[in-house]
């Protein structure tokens, strides 16, 4: 689990208030059940599955993002749903992106051994800025993420590394490891984002590997992997 430390929490503007109901959150809206299943027998093959490591945000953490998400989106004009704060994350590696089918068991079970096997101290993260990513007109929906990011990355691109090492020795990835920039997806928004946030800082104790259905809001968790030397 995460040790939630919060320093220099100071936002610097006039407070941070909960914006107008208009800017929901997913979560609200439905509930996530309790024991994290997917319930949608006969239509396996519309479903569209992503496996992904990542280093989830714990709740309390969440709870203070989530609160910056909505300053941010209520500056921005967004109008949107947001996603359930509880799935907020900064992405390691994707192991299968929105495919009919989820992963093999035998592929997940190859990919939680490898990633058992690597060792790594735990580490302090902190985010302190919002922008958007990519070029204005580069998506066809015309949006683009709105993130939070790092100037402090180097453990988390460490982490990155070493992952994507443990998958290649084991036959699941190939190659060199892409170019990695940490970040926490906030919401998708068509308007250009960029600001300082407070800092949020916390120590990062374990990853996990995600398994969800894409527009669904919903996800399992296959394992978790503690983080140690």
């Amino acid at each position: 689990m995460f040790s939630a430390w919060i320093m220099q929490f100071d936002f610097g503007f006039a407070g941070v208030e909960t914006p107008p109901r208009r800017v929901a959150s997913r979560a609200k809206h439905a509930p996530r059940p309790a024991a994290q299943q997917f319930e949608f027998p006969g239509f396996d093959h519309l479903q569209q599955h992503s496996f992904y490591f990542a280093v989830v945000l714990d709740g309390s953490i969440a709870a203070i993002v989530d609160q910056v998400r909505r300053g941010i989106a209520e500056r921005s004009g967004f109008e949107g749903v947001l996603d359930d704060p509880m799935h907020l994350h900064v992405a390691l590696l994707c192991l299968c992106r929105r495919s009919g089918k989820p992963l093999s068991i035998e592929l997940e079970q190859a990919a939680v051994e490898a990633a058992r096997s690597v060792r790594m101290s735990p580490f302090e993260v902190t985010l302190d800025r919002a922008m958007s990513l990519g070029k204005a007109g580069e998506q066809t929906s015309g949006r683009r993420p709105v993130v939070l990011k790092t100037r402090s990355g180097e453990a988390l691109r460490e982490l990155h590394e070493r992952l994507h090492g443990g998958l290649e020795r084991a036959r699941i990835v190939g190659g060199r490891p892409y170019a990695f920039m940490p970040h926490v997806t906030l919401f998708q928004h068509a308007a250009s984002v960029e600001e300082v946030v407070p800092y949020i800082r916390w120590d990062v104790r374990e990853f996990r590997l995600i398994h969800s259905l894409h527009g669904k809001s919903q996800q399992r968790v296959v394992a978790s992997f503690p983080l140690r030397a």
